[in-house]
């Protein structure tokens, strides 16, 4: 049998929040798959923590909670 690697776009919304709110991150990919991913939540202050969550259809979403003050960058 052979294993290929799935390229798909991803795409990865967030809203600004304050100190002490939830942000949730909707998560749509260019291919219609069933996955558990890996999301990267970063920082310039060394913040740099990786969350799973499931993908079902190309949909998503993550929801992170206790975020610093700052600029965050997410990738998956």
């Amino acid at each position: 049998f052979t294993v290929s690697q799935l390229v798909t776009g991803i795409v990865i919304n967030g809203s600004d929040i304050y100190v002490g709110q939830s942000v949730t991150f909707n998560i749509t990919t260019s291919a219609n798959f069933t996955e558990v991913i890996i999301v990267n939540v970063a920082n310039n202050d060394g913040f740099d923590e990786n969350y799973t969550t499931f993908v079902e259809d190309g949909v998503g979403s993550l929801t992170v909670y206790d975020l610093a003050a700052g600029n965050y960058v997410v990738t998956a």
